[in-house]
């Protein structure tokens, strides 16, 4: 169950600095967008990793990824430092909503991992493919991945969400078979 909780804290850690950017982009939402913060810090990373991999600048590491996270925080940060009196009231304000919209969360992952703790298997569907890229994308210093069927040449498929995954899994350091089923 560590490994769930490292997930869990992580995108806790996500919504924390997702939320300076939902507050500005999405200002007319009730929760100013805190629930979409996870998402919107999730893809800026991947973004941000994948343009920097795709373009060789830096590789496919944790230390990158630590490094893209610490910049999108120091943002974070800075638009929050902006309208931080705006942002303290909407936070005592809606600190209810805050706190239903974490609990749906938290019980919505746990419950999956204890689903798929039981289920863990990769014997139908497309999950032996998937369970191949995710791993060829973590293993690839640049991107688009290597092939894992086809020696020598790049993954021709889509592979954004294995990228999503793949920082995941490099900040938390959990194996890649625990973190397929998470």
């Amino acid at each position: 169950m560590l490994p769930v909780v490292l997930w869990w804290l992580l995108f806790l850690l996500f919504g924390w600095i997702g939320l300076s950017f939902t507050f500005y982009l999405l200002p007319h939402l009730p929760d100013r967008g805190y629930a979409f913060g996870k998402t919107l810090t999730l893809l800026f990373l991947s973004y941000l990793l994948w343009l920097l991999a795709s373009g060789h600048v830096l590789p496919n590491t944790r230390a990158t990824i630590v490094l893209i996270l610490l910049a999108l925080a120091a943002l974070s940060f800075w638009l929050f430092w902006r309208r931080r009196q705006e942002m303290k009231a909407f936070l005592s304000r809606e600190w209810k909503t805050i706190v239903i919209t974490e609990t749906i969360f938290t019980g919505a992952l746990f419950v999956w991992a204890i689903v798929r703790s039981y289920t863990p298997d990769l014997v139908y569907g497309e999950k032996l493919m998937d369970f191949g890229f995710l791993n060829s994308t973590l293993r690839s210093q640049y991107f688009p991945p290597h092939d894992p069927w086809l020696s020598g040449y790049s993954i021709s498929y889509y592979y954004f969400g294995y990228v999503m995954m793949n920082a995941v899994a490099k900040l938390t350091g959990v194996s890649p078979a625990i973190s397929y089923n998470i």
